[in-house]
């Protein structure tokens, strides 16, 4: 299998079960980057809240900001709290996989928050509990990594059980360059 975004297709294989399950593909795969769009005003494309889709006992969440590196809004972090709780609600639910809608040219899993949000009354007021309860659901959790991982979004991705990374992507944190400070459950991360 070439190696890059656009094959990254998990089975049983590559995610080393082996024995049966070697040859089995997963109900799931990565979503396929975006092509990318032609310049648009400001303010449109914006993309969606994180989406939840549940079949045959996985749990998949999909980060859909791809035009702008699915950057975490504040309504999107309530929205993943929200996921979380429909996720451990259902006892089916054996594995979460968190995923991000990229784009083909320059995939980035996720940039982090939304830094435009800071100074507002509730900018990143649930950036920790989400986090901390990403890391306390019930079923196993693999962020499925389809792209680099900027700023908050690391945090993200070591609470999850496993990451799994397509070749070429990075992960900075570059939270104490622009004066931000940690949280002390991320520290522990």
């Amino acid at each position: 299998m070439p190696a890059g975004p656009a094959s990254a297709r998990l089975d049983a294989a590559n995610l080393g079960l082996g024995g049966a399950l070697s040859s089995a593909p997963l109900p799931w795969s990565l979503p396929a980057p975006k092509e990318p769009a032609m310049p648009q005003t400001p303010g449109t494309d914006a993309g969606t809240p994180p989406l939840l889709a549940i079949h045959a006992g996985v749990a998949t969440l999909l980060l859909n900001r791809p035009a702008h590196r699915n950057r975490l809004h504040d309504d999107d972090l309530r929205t993943l709290l929200d996921h979380f709780r429909a996720i451990n609600a259902d006892a089916s639910v054996r594995v979460v996989v968190l995923a991000g809608q990229v784009l083909a040219e320059r995939p980035v899993f996720c940039s982090g928050y939304h830094l435009g949000q800071i100074g507002t009354e509730r900018a990143g007021d649930t950036f920790e509990p989400v986090a901390d309860a990403l890391e306390a659901l019930r079923p196993l959790t693999i962020a499925a990594l389809n792209g680099s991982v900027y700023g908050g979004a690391t945090d993200l991705v070591l609470a999850c059980d496993f990451a799994i990374g397509v070749h070429g992507m990075e992960m900075r944190m570059p939270a104490g360059a622009l004066g931000l400070h940690y949280y002390p459950s991320g520290i522990s991360r």
